[in-house]
């Protein structure tokens, strides 16, 4: 009487320490709980003595494998070779040569077996195995096979609380290198088990995945045990794309390690890191006609009447093992076998026997010939997926505890589904995926419909701890369930989850939870997810690559549902990431930045919400920049500089650095530019103070931007140098690489390679920030035509502009016009043309406010004047640039002009 029910009550019975066992019911719970044998009592009215043992709490073991085979495996044969395949692979891992094998089969052929049984003799070594498996629905629910992996990695369960999961983790990482304490809170965010007290800061999501990845091979490298260790990883055919991502990393890391990696998949399955050298691939053939016959006789025996089965068995199944032995239960089922295991008698002439050739036809007839409760249960199973615990089908399924455990133990027997786990509740599985895939088809649509429905309900009420690492699966089962709405929402929910480490994945669920809100009736919480979505997918856009015609149509429909809304508030979360769209993707448009962003900037004043206008004002106050109107660009950001926030961190929320440090620093740089440079200079060393204060990558990238703009406009080459130095080595740490092009252009080390005569360092500089840049070449080209003409090549040099003048404008213009003329200078190029273009440059400094630059038009004209012959005009051309520097507080270019002038 105590085993019925054992599952169940497995974490009841564990606690208290007054329970006893009889001698047979302790023989059934041994291993799975640690008992203390008691000696032998009398029992009234029993004969001799009884056994007794005292349940002292749960043992050692979890899962069905742990105590004994009682599942019944087959014999397992045939697989010698792979086996010695693997067993190689361990070796080499043990001798620090860590490697990856890839084992590849059709389904059923026995892949999942192999690995069982390789992992299996690695844990009767004592080695540790970390185990994660893809799902067939697994593209739906991002990370699950990673998770599971490093869930077992790092000893954690789904039911430890986060208080628990956050100590396993911690003691791992931090037994490895102390230093991993600073990224402890964005591996417990990825865990799903934050830490109140310690939040992981915002930051750009493929930064917070690049720290992960870090993470992951560090940890690889340094765990390194006396003993190898070993890492599975099955169904990659299932594998979603934030897995395989960190699939790929892992793949890299056990090279040069004490580590075995070992994946398996269908052969449909490709990926580029099967190209390492450490990688090797295992081939699983289907089983021969002798191992078939082996298989069979541990199945059948020995019997006479059984003769010639083996081979017709084998000319059906062509050596496919799991199909063997669903052929061998159909016969058993169907009375074409009597007996028991290992010692069957065949009641037909193997001639007359009618073996399907198909699996899938055979395991139909085998659901289809199961008792009306059997038949129900395995469906049921089948909606929750390939595995599925006692509690949710008990929760979902209209049979009562009694009889589940009953049909439970029926599909046990007929070899359906087995036991997974027993502790801490009990776990089935489906023998193979295609029994779940057969079982799931053998439903009719509405009925799937309604399981699918009542499993979404049942694991919403039972995650309510872990509902964002729920939701890709709850957005599935609602899905199925034609849901639309709650379908959407769970989406929605999702990608706000995935979106931390994977922006792709991130845009695909918010894409499918658009899609499915056209089914949905307008409400004001309908039309608010609508708008939240869009402003989700134009968030991503740029990084995903996401065509300009639906960034537009998201932005335009996304109005109108903010219209129809009347929320000021989303009409400027909206606006904000289009304009970014706009300003980085891949057809820039700086009118349509400014104008969205000046609407959102308008909106927010008139809200009265300083943290919008500070979110919106970065945006604004840039594209008037990049346009060239530093003036305009200053003015809108004296309000800002004058009577800074309370809150000095107000808006990093939103952006993830130091909002006002950037502003301030923006602000300091178009002073600088106006001719101001001491002003300038002031707000910009507050602002890189600030930056530094904040120990944030990105905001101190962006405060030695400024700080390497000043030095350039002062003429102090080594502090401009020095300040691009310090930003690119906080971009390499923060790992946005477009930030390079940032750096180069807008932050000014290009002019200070140019400055410094540094041609080479600046043409490699400048076409590394070409590649990574996210907006058109043109931008970057005047400064790569500047560094081609400071080396010599006017050619290549003039090519440069000449490609990009089409598509020129903004700022970009006037700083073109000027190396244009310099180029004509050394060119030859005639004395009117190249005033001609100088002007033009003047004109654009001019008008735009950009005073600081007007000295170096005063320099082309000196070597121009130098050129043809007029050394009196060429001196008075320098001295009125060395007027300007004067005025302007440039004393490095006014001491340089002071050695030219000298000489």
């Amino acid at each position: 009487g105590a085993a019925v029910g054992l599952a169940a009550r497995m974490q009841e019975l564990a606690s208290p320490d007054t329970t006893y066992l009889t001698g047979a019911t302790a023989g059934i719970v041994s291993g799975y709980f640690e008992l203390e044998d008691l000696g032998g009592f009398r029992i009234k009215g029993v004969e001799g003595e009884v056994p007794v043992s005292r349940l002292v709490g749960p043992g050692a073991a979890r899962t069905r494998f742990d105590v004994s085979r009682a599942r019944g495996l087959t014999r397992f044969v045939g697989r010698d070779a792979d086996m010695r395949t693997l067993e190689d692979a361990l070796e080499q891992a043990g001798s620090g040569k860590g490697e990856v094998v890839g084992v590849v089969a059709e389904a059923g052929t026995g892949k999942s077996r192999l690995c069982f049984e390789f992992v299996e003799g690695c844990r009767a070594a004592g080695l540790r195995v970390f185990e994660g498996q893809a799902v067939a629905h697994g593209k739906n629910i991002p990370l699950l096979p990673i998770l599971q992996v490093f869930r077992a990695y790092f000893g954690i369960s789904e039911r430890d609380d986060p208080r628990t999961a956050r100590e396993r983790i911690a003691g791992r990482m931090l037994l490895l290198d102390e230093s991993f304490r600073d990224v402890l809170p964005i591996v417990f965010d990825f865990f799903g088990v934050p830490d109140p007290e310690r939040p992981a800061p915002p930051g750009d999501p493929e930064v917070r995945q690049r720290q992960l990845f870090a993470v992951l091979h560090e940890m690889t490298q340094k765990g390194q045990e006396d003993a190898p260790s070993v890492w599975l990883i099955e169904d990659l055919h299932w594998i979603d794309a934030g897995s395989e991502a960190f699939l790929e990393q892992l793949v890299e890391a056990v090279a040069g390690t004490r580590s075995l990696l070992v994946v398996n998949f269908r052969p449909e399955y490709r990926a580029g890191w099967m190209q390492r050298s450490w990688y090797r691939q295992l081939p699983i053939a289907p089983l021969g006609p002798e191992a078939i016959r082996e298989l069979l006789e541990d199945l059948l025996g020995g019997d006479p009447s059984t003769a010639g089965l083996a081979d017709r068995i084998h000319e059906r199944t062509r050596g496919n093992p799991f199909f063997t032995e669903e052929v061998v239960q159909n016969l058993i089922e169907s009375g074409a076998l009597e007996g028991a295991r290992g010692a069957y008698r065949l009641v037909h002439a193997v001639e007359e026997l009618a073996i399907p050739d198909s699996v899938h036809v055979l395991l139909a007839s085998r659901v289809d010939r199961l008792p009306e409760r059997e038949k129900r249960v395995l469906q049921t199973a089948s909606v929750i997926g390939k595995t599925f615990p006692e509690p949710l089908l008990a929760a979902v399924a209209d049979v009562a505890d009694r009889e589940l455990g009953d049909a439970l133990g029926a599909l046990k027997e007929a070899e359906f589904v087995h036991e997974e786990s027993l502790y801490p509740v009990a776990e089935y599985a489906f023998k193979h995926p295609l029994t779940q895939e057969v079982a799931l088809g053998s439903l009719l649509r509405e009925r799937r419909r309604e399981l699918h429905g009542r499993v979404a309900r049942a694991l919403e009420a039972t995650s309510r701890d872990k509902l964002d690492e729920a939701a890709p699966l709850l957005a599935h089962h609602f899905e199925e369930a034609g849901e639309p709405w709650q379908a959407a929402v769970w989406h929605d929910r999702a990608a706000t989850w995935v979106r931390k480490t994977d922006v792709r994945e991130a845009a695909r669920h918010w894409d499918r939870a658009l899609e499915l809100l056209e089914d949905v009736p307008w409400s004001e919480e309908a039309g608010r997810l609508g708008v939240d979505t869009r402003i989700g997918l134009l968030q991503v856009a740029w990084r995903t690559g996401l065509a300009a015609e639906r960034c537009d149509a998201w932005f335009e429909s996304g109005l109108e549902l903010v219209e129809r809304l009347g929320s000021t508030r989303l009409e400027i979360l909206l606006r904000l990431p289009y304009a970014i769209y706009l300003a980085v993707g891949p057809g820039l448009d700086e009118e349509g930045r400014l104008l969205q962003s000046g609407k959102a900037l308008e909106a927010a004043r008139k809200m009265g919400s300083r943290e919008l206008e500070l979110t919106s004002l970065i945006v604004y106050a840039s594209s008037l920049v990049e346009l060239g109107r530093v003036r305009e660009a200053r003015e809108a950001m004296d309000p800002i500089a004058e009577d800074p926030p309370r809150d000095l961190f107000e808006g990093t929320a939103y952006w993830g650095f130091h909002v006002f440090g950037f502003l301030l620093g923006s602000h300091g740089c178009c002073l600088a530019w106006e001719g101001r440079l001491a002003e300038g200079r002031r707000e910009v060393e507050r602002a890189l103070e600030l930056c530094r204060g904040h120990e944030n990558d990105e905001s101190l990238a962006f405060g030695s931007m400024h700080a390497c703009t000043i030095a350039v406009l002062e003429g102090d080459l080594q502090g401009a140098l020095a300040h691009g130095r310090t930003g690119l080595e906080a971009i390499d740490r923060y790992g946005v690489e477009f930030y390079r092009a940032v750096l180069i252009r807008y932050g000014s080390l290009a002019e200070a390679y140019l400055a410094a005569g540094q041609w080479e360092q600046a043409i490699r500089g400048i076409e590394d920030a070409i590649e990574v840049s996210q907006g058109p070449r043109w931008i970057l080209m005047p400064l790569l035509a500047a560094a081609e003409c400071g080396g010599g090549n006017l050619d290549r040099a003039r090519a440069r502009i000449e490609e990009a003048a089409p598509d020129l404008m903004g700022s970009v213009i006037g700083y073109s016009k000027l190396v244009l003329a310099r180029i004509g200078v050394r060119a030859g190029d005639t004395p009117e043309r190249v005033e001609a273009t100088l002007r033009e440059a003047a004109a654009f400094y001019e008008e735009g406010g950009a005073l600081a630059r007007l000295p170096g038009v005063h320099e082309v004209r000196a070597e121009l004047l130098r050129r043809d012959g007029d050394p009196a005009g060429a001196e008075a051309e320098l001295r009125e640039a060395r007027r300007r520097y004067q005025e302007m507080g440039a004393t490095g270019h006014v001491e340089r002009l002071d050695r030219e002038l000298a000489s």
